[in-house]
């Protein structure tokens, strides 16, 4: 990423009382919101599209969500 911050991709996603078991995954990479200003990088962010696939209460499943992560996710 531009930013040097490494985001996660792929996210799994268990619920026992909903008998859920779902993996999560950003379907673009890059879908940083990066602003280059110094001391500014708490708002650099990662939003973006995600494709859903599991099951949920016993069914197969497949969809799609929306990712956004803030936070320090630089390597310190």
């Amino acid at each position: 990423m531009a930013s040097g911050n490494e985001y996660p991709m792929t996210y799994y996603v268990r619920i026992p009382e909903l008998d859920a078991d779902l993996t999560v995954k950003c379907v673009v990479e890059d879908q940083e919101l990066y602003f280059p200003k110094e001391d500014e990088d708490e708002y650099n962010h990662y939003e973006g599209a995600a494709s859903v696939s599991g099951t949920y209460g016993g069914k197969e499943v497949k969809g799609y969500t929306y990712v956004e992560l803030v936070g320090d996710w630089s390597k310190k």
